[in-house]
């Protein structure tokens, strides 16, 4: 099915487990509402999965879904950020100064991203519990966003003196 995605438009939806069921477990897994509305870069199959590569562009709400054989097809309506500008990159600018020796990890990977999506990219790999993760992703205020998760790299380098998750 994300190879016939990919071939038309390429976008699809993303949405996080929430913890709990598995796919795997006979029963439906539950998904977070909101989810990443992204662009399939690239898959490689491999004998026990796929691997592919996602590009966030934008957040949606997962009003609905179909079933399609194995598959579930998500109906999503867009979500739309707002984004003060003045306020967001003093915000990005604490945030920057906050993960200060990570800066160079966040230069190279967040080239060409927008404010919100660096926050994204240092959410992601915060280790939080996908619960918190995802309240972050969820608020739509980039500026309130870039501040929840400045405070979740705080309580992180508090908890663990220095940081070394990237």
């Amino acid at each position: 099915m994300l190879e016939r995605v990919r071939r038309e438009d390429g976008l699809v939806s993303l949405a996080t487990l929430k913890p709990g069921r598995h796919p795997r477990d006979r029963g439906e897994a539950q998904v977070y509402a909101v989810v990443g509305v992204g662009r399939i870069l690239h898959t490689v199959t491999y004998p026990l999965g796929m691997h592919v590569t996602f590009e966030g562009i934008s957040r949606g709400r997962l009003v609905g879904e179909e079933r399609v054989g194995e598959s579930r097809i998500g109906l999503v309506v867009p979500l739309v950020e707002k984004e003060g500008a003045q306020e967001v990159q003093r915000e990005l600018a604490r945030l920057m100064r906050e993960v200060g020796d990570l800066g160079p990890f966040v230069r190279r990977h967040a080239a060409g991203l927008k404010p919100g999506q660096i926050a994204d990219l240092i959410n992601a790999h915060l280790p939080h519990p996908v619960k918190v993760r995802q309240e972050a992703f969820e608020i739509l205020d980039v500026a309130r966003r870039i501040r929840f998760v400045r405070n979740l790299f705080q309580k992180t380098r508090r908890a663990q003196g220095t940081f070394r998750v990237f």
